[in-house]
């Protein structure tokens, strides 16, 4: 299994889960594209629902329009029975997020139809990515603080083989995958 380890002038860490109807729910895109509900990868199999829950993880709690998706999934060639497709890859990570079709609980992950697309609604730190940024960003200050950069590297340093969305991209995944790799 491939996960971030994150050190921290000593502490060592991953990011943090949220309790889900008795299970924690977390979030990896940097290595392999994972959902860990307890200690189990329970991440779908479809490269499109993969690339879905990508971009949905990248803007989370914010509205992906139907159109972003589909520009993100096919680009300038969708299929004929596109709204249908891309409806059947919502339902494939609804069932991921909600297991036994159970709603989720206020302040619990969510999977949100809301005009004019899906919000994945969740908590700050349950994406590996969030611990990246914050981290990248202790590493910037350190650097600033006139720090030569071994002693920043020795305070701060990120383990770990990080391919970074190691699934498909489209247009949605390029930028940011670009400003990881910065």
């Amino acid at each position: 299994m491939s996960f971030m380890t994150l050190i921290i002038g000593g502490y060592a860490g991953i990011h943090r889960r949220q309790r889900m109807g008795g299970q924690l729910l977390s979030f990896r895109i940097l290595g392999s594209l994972e959902v860990v509900q307890e200690d189990a990868v329970c991440t779908p199999t479809a490269p499109k629902a993969r690339q879905t829950l990508a971009l949905l993880l990248l803007r989370s709690n914010h509205i992906v329009s139907t159109s972003a998706l589909v520009d993100e999934l096919w680009g300038d060639n969708p299929p004929p029975t596109v709204v249908t497709t891309a409806q059947s890859y919502i339902y494939q990570l609804r069932k991921v997020l909600h297991p036994r079709g159970r709603q989720a609980a206020p302040g619990e992950v969510a999977l949100i139809t809301r005009s004019p697309g899906y919000v994945l609604a969740r908590h700050e730190g349950q994406l590996d990515h969030d611990l990246f940024l914050q981290v990248a960003g202790q590493g910037r200050a350190l650097l600033e603080q006139d720090q030569d950069k071994t002693s920043a590297c020795e305070r701060l340093c990120i383990q770990g083989d990080m391919p970074v969305f190691a699934c498909a991209r489209g247009r949605g995944l390029q930028a940011p995958h670009r400003k990881v790799d910065e």
